[in-house]
């Protein structure tokens, strides 16, 4: 597919209403994103936070990728959306089996001081 074909896919007549009335959505899932790399920047003593800050990043990738699904009329980005669910649940449940595997041995859930 060409840039040509791409634009003619593309209503510039929704485009001007999705970028006037539905970006207040894209605009929480930047700060959804802002708010879970913050939290894996300042948290990294404590794993179980750091696990729900990654959670909630993936959360709002999922979102946006969502939004603009709906926006470009496009079943792909949900169905992406779908896989990124099932790949960060397998994540959180591997991450905390580490976890706890860690805690059952050291008896803390602090890496640093190990």
């Amino acid at each position: 597919m060409n840039l040509s074909n791409f634009l003619n896919l593309i209503n510039f007549n929704s485009l001007f209403v999705f970028f006037y009335h539905d970006i207040i959505w894209v605009y929480y899932s930047i700060s959804l994103f802002v708010i879970g790399a913050c939290g894996v920047f300042l948290s990294r003593r404590n794993i179980i936070i750091l696990i729900m800050s990654i959670e909630i990043m993936l959360l709002a990738i999922n979102f946006n990728f969502i939004c603009f699904s709906i926006f470009l009329d496009n079943l792909l980005g949900e169905m992406l959306s779908l896989f990124l669910l099932t790949v960060g649940a397998s994540e959180s449940a591997i991450g905390l089996a580490l976890v706890v595997s860690y805690y059952k041995t050291f008896e803390q859930y602090s890496f640093i001081n190990s």
